[in-house]
C-alpha cells in the first residue's frame, strides 16, 4: 500500500462524518453504524472507494466478493475501481445454476446459508472479500470458506467501519484474513454494547449439495470458522446444562 497523505487523512475525515450512529439498534444494547451518509455523499462514497483502491492496488487482487446486500453497495464501485470482477455471495436460493453452499451458525437455534455460483473464482485467482460494516465477522469468515472452497486464495477483507464490542476482526484476523477499516475513528462514537450477544458456535460446513467428498474436505475449514477453544465451550455447555439444553461452541 502507498503511504498515507494529508489527501487520505482528509478522505478518512469526510468518510467519517458521513458515518451514523445508531444507539440500541436493532434491539437496546446493541448499536448499529448506518452507511446511508456515506452513500448520500458523492464525496464520502468516492473517497471510501478511493481508500480501498489505493489500499489494494498493489496486491493481486483478481476478483472482489460481497455477501448480500449492504456488501454489494461497496464491492461494485471498487471492482470497477481495481479493474477487476464482482462476485455475489447471497443467501440460499437467491442465485440459479449451480452453487457452492456455507451454512453459517450464528446460535444452537439460528442459522444462514450463503452461496456462490461454482467457477465464479479458481485457483490462481486472488479475491478480496467486502462488506459496509464489520460486526462479529462470522459472515465473511464464511464467505472466505466458500472462496477458497473453488480453489482461489482470499488476501483479506475489508469495510468501511467495525464494531468493535463484537470482536470481528480479531476473528477475522485469526484465521490469517488482514482487514482494512477505512474509517476507524468512528470506534469512538459506538457506545459499549451493555446487552449481552447471542450464543454462537461460528460453526459452518459445507452444503451436502456440494457432494460427500466435497463435506468431507470442508470440515477442517469449518473448524476453522468455529471460534474458541474446548475451555469456552465447556463453559458454555455447563452453563445451558441448567436450563435444561446443550449448546456447542462458542
Amino acid at each position: 500500500m502507498a503511504a498515507e497523505t494529508s489527501d487520505d487523512a482528509a478522505l478518512v475525515a469526510a468518510v467519517t462524518a458521513a458515518l451514523d450512529v445508531h444507539a440500541d439498534f436493532p434491539r437496546p444494547g446493541l448499536h448499529y453504524i448506518d452507511l446511508s451518509g456515506v452513500l448520500a455523499s458523492p464525496a464520502a462514497f468516492r473517497g471510501a472507494i478511493e481508500l480501498l483502491r489505493k489500499h489494494y492496488a498493489a496486491k493481486g487482487v483478481t476478483h472482489v466478493a460481497a455477501c448480500e446486500a449492504r456488501g454489494f453497495l461497496v464491492a461494485a464501485p471498487l471492482a470497477l475501481a481495481l479493474g477487476v470482477g464482482c462476485i455475489m455471495i447471497r443467501k440460499r436460493a437467491k442465485l440459479p445454476g449451480d452453487v457452492a453452499s456455507v451454512t453459517i451458525r450464528h446460535s444452537a437455534f439460528a442459522a444462514d446459508t450463503i452461496e456462490m455460483r461454482k467457477g465464479a473464482c479458481g485457483a490462481g485467482d486472488v479475491v478480496l472479500l467486502v462488506d459496509d460494516v464489520i460486526g462479529t465477522g462470522k459472515t465473511l469468515l464464511g464467505a472466505a470458506q466458500l472462496i477458497e472452497s473453488q480453489g482461489a486464495a482470499v488476501v483479506g477483507c475489508c469495510c468501511v467501519a467495525e464494531i468493535p464490542d463484537l470482536g470481528g476482526r480479531a476473528r477475522l484476523e485469526a484465521r490469517a484474513l488482514p482487514c482494512y477499516i477505512v474509517a476507524p475513528g468512528i470506534a469512538a462514537r459506538v457506545p459499549h454494547s451493555t446487552a449481552a450477544a447471542p450464543h454462537v458456535d461460528h460453526a459452518a460446513s459445507a452444503s451436502a449439495a456440494s457432494g460427500p467428498a466435497s463435506a468431507a474436505a470442508a470440515q477442517p475449514a469449518a473448524a476453522a470458522v468455529a471460534g474458541g477453544g474446548a475451555a469456552p465451550a465447556a463453559a458454555t455447555a455447563a452453563a445451558s446444562a441448567a436450563h435444561g439444553r446443550t449448546v456447542t461452541g462458542i
